[in-house]
């Protein structure tokens, strides 16, 4: 999980926080770790296009019921799944269990060491490619989930981007 040797010079992410001092602190650390980052309010979200959204390696924002929604309207009516990351308070990761859920891919705390914003960014990645693959599908997908059809699938991930 080495995320210089994976970085892309054209990788950005997006902080979305009300909190100006708490998002400020999230972008010392990425700017620490060479990662472009950018910090916008909760209401400058809604002037971004889905096609800004869509060009963000992550978008890291905090949990609240305002943003949920946002993100999972934008989800529906762009027709994708933005990599949308959860991001919450060390005490509240103790005191309740977090459930990953829709809008978003993962859950990483403010508080967060180099090993765990590096996972999440892979993790991100990895959404990403998958993401990207199904937009840019030209078929309908395959059904069925017989173990056939499962190992087909998976030998159609392994060379999907190849030109095999």
């Amino acid at each position: 999980m080495e995320l210089s040797s994976h970085r892309n010079i054209r990788e950005r992410v997006l902080v979305v926080d009300s909190d100006h001092a708490r998002g400020h602190a999230f972008l010392s650390l990425l700017d620490f770790i060479k990662v472009n980052a950018r910090l916008i309010s909760p209401s400058q979200l809604v002037e971004l296009s889905g096609r800004d959204l869509y060009d963000y390696l992550a978008i890291f924002s905090v949990g609240d019921d305002d943003l949920t929604r946002f993100f999972l309207n934008r989800n529906r009516e762009d027709g994708c799944q933005y990599p949308v990351i959860m991001m919450i308070d060390k005490l509240e990761l103790r005191d309740q269990g977090v459930t990953v859920k829709l809008p978003y891919i993962s859950v990483l705390c403010f508080q967060s060491d180099y090993y765990s914003l590096a996972r999440v960014l892979d993790q991100a990645r990895k959404h990403n490619k998958l993401e990207r693959r199904m937009q840019n599908r030209e078929c309908h997908p395959m059904i069925g989930d017989s173990a056939a059809m499962k190992r087909i699938k998976m030998m159609v991930d392994q060379v999907a981007e190849t030109q095999a």
